[in-house]
């Protein structure tokens, strides 16, 4: 029994990597503006602000006005406006697609086509409150074990709660909080080899593929390329940092950190983040795939207890 639902969890992540790979043309499409609109507003920002702050002298002397630091202030404001604007719109979207794509996948496995893509993201944002309700709850839970020594126990409690954004999508009828004690009775018929499922496929999507196209960009040189484009941005937002963080390595007889360096690091992060935030459909999809297992035994068990309830 133990090695059927063994084979179980691997046969859902291999499902779910199929069907990915089947339709990755669409989703790749579907999660650019979410993904690269968050970076393209944070450089919007930083660009933006770098470049008022490098030319303030020049700007001062044919504005008197901004000698004024309320002026200043007003600006820098203003100057944020635009990027921020455009990646909480991004990050929005972002945090739609974990209900949205459960939709499609309901509709790819019965029609075995993916089309309408903007109509699965209108039923989410039709419920747009709910669902924001949805994440603050989410959040608040993963905030009790912010503290790094609470990670395991924290892992270990939400893998109750990975099934909260397919029950949202599917069982619309529920509130939020029914949406928890869902996923919650659900997972509890096959907690490890849930467990099982969600270090498959967190394994891959996390480690695995962001850390090969890490090492690929590395290789053929886009990470210095943009380490360079970005180091001046760094040192006038991050020097006094830098400068702090590297007193603490000559202490312990470390050799320093150049700008270059945090400015590859920073590369690599945001290269590590976007590739597996492309990776999402496939987390969606192994999940949606391990409810609707998970749903069909528990009715099946339901409406068996409520037949014997009615015989007896």
């Amino acid at each position: 029994m133990a090695k059927n639902n063994k084979n179980k969890a691997f046969g859902t992540f291999y499902a779910a990597i199929s069907l990915y790979t089947k339709h990755l043309k669409a989703f790749l499409a579907y999660m650019t503006f979410p993904i690269i609109g968050q970076v393209a507003g944070l450089v919007l920002i930083f660009v933006l602000n770098y470049h008022f702050i490098v030319n303030l002298d020049v700007i001062q002397q044919h504005f008197p006005v901004f000698n004024k630091p309320s002026v200043i202030i007003v600006s820098v404001i203003i100057l944020l406006l635009p990027g921020l604007c455009l990646m909480l719109k991004a990050f929005w979207d972002y945090l739609v697609a974990y209900g949205a794509i459960n939709s499609m996948a309901e509709n790819m496995v019965k029609s075995h086509k993916l089309y309408d893509i903007e109509a699965h993201t209108l039923l989410i944002n039709h419920r747009k409150f709910s669902f924001a309700a949805l994440w603050l709850l989410y959040s608040i839970f993963l905030f009790l074990f912010v503290n790094p020594l609470l990670w395991i126990l924290g892992g270990l409690i939400f893998v109750f709660f990975a099934l909260v954004f397919q029950v949202f999508t599917l069982e619309p009828e529920k509130n939020i909080f029914l949406c928890f004690h869902k996923s919650f009775i659900l997972v509890k018929q096959k907690y490890f080899e849930t467990l099982l499922m969600l270090l498959l496929i967190s394994t891959l999507t996390y480690f695995i593929i962001p850390e090969l196209i890490r090492l690929l960009c590395s290789l053929t040189g886009i990470v210095t390329l943009f380490a360079h484009l970005i180091q001046n941005i760094v040192t006038l937002n991050l020097q006094v940092y830098i400068d702090k963080f590297n007193e603490l390595l000559l202490a312990v007889n470390q050799p320093a950190l150049t700008v270059l360096d945090i400015s590859k690091l920073i590369v690599l992060a945001f290269i590590g983040w976007i590739s597996s935030s492309y990776l999402l459909p496939l987390r969606s999809l192994a999940c949606y795939l391990w409810y609707k297992d998970l749903n069909k035994k528990y009715l099946a068990k339901f409406k068996k207890n409520k037949k014997i309830d009615v015989q007896v």
